[in-house]
């Protein structure tokens, strides 16, 4: 082993590149996995606007109801697992619903909640530190994402328009139509 004398300026030295090194390499990885290493709190009281595509968090604890109010009548709820949480609409306003965890903390599951033409999905998730105890949704906005939209066809209305395909219609003095027989532009999209 080599021993070797230091003065105080340099071991003052060596300890500031030290501090400085571990504050470098340190801080990043704090901003990096921060969020992993602490559970970020939620509000237990709340009001949102709910987008219609994607899945909304509802975040319970075992013993605490949550009351989810829509912004209006409940038609239909579908809950993932009935037998670890009590779902029951309120008689008193058809927009509200009430949840309750059965169980002692069980699986996370899903809640799709319907209104009218409207689907809310939430992810129940269970939490020891976390609960939601009011969450209001007040409004929504956008929809499922439609997988088929690569799919469409667009026709081009400026395309010209074969003539066996148009007769004219028209009396003296009147305005004259055009009548498109759409059967060929059936024919085309079959073929595609």
């Amino acid at each position: 082993m080599l021993k070797t004398k230091l003065d105080s300026s340099t071991v003052n030295a060596i300890l500031m590149s030290v501090a400085f090194a571990s504050t470098i390499f340190v801080v990043p990885v704090l901003l990096v996995f921060g969020d992993l290493l602490a559970e970020t709190p939620v509000s237990r009281i709340s009001s949102r606007i709910a987008n219609l595509g994607s899945v909304q968090n509802l975040y319970m604890t075992p013993g605490l109801v949550t009351v989810l109010q829509l912004p209006t009548p409940i038609t239909e709820v579908k809950l993932g697992s009935p037998d670890d949480v009590q779902v029951q609409i309120s008689k008193t306003l058809p927009s509200e619903v009430s949840l309750i965890v059965k169980r002692a903390l069980p699986q996370s599951t899903n809640l799709i909640v319907r209104c009218g033409s409207r689907s809310f999905v939430f992810d129940l998730v269970m939490a020891k530190n976390r609960h939601q105890d009011l969450v209001k949704v007040s409004g929504s906005y956008g929809a499922p994402i439609d997988q088929d939209l690569n799919e469409m066809t667009l026709i081009d209305s400026s395309a010209a328009i074969k003539p066996r395909t148009r007769a004219r219609i028209g009396t003296p003095g009147s305005i004259e139509m055009t009548l498109i027989d759409s059967s060929e532009l059936r024919e085309k999209r079959g073929a595609k």
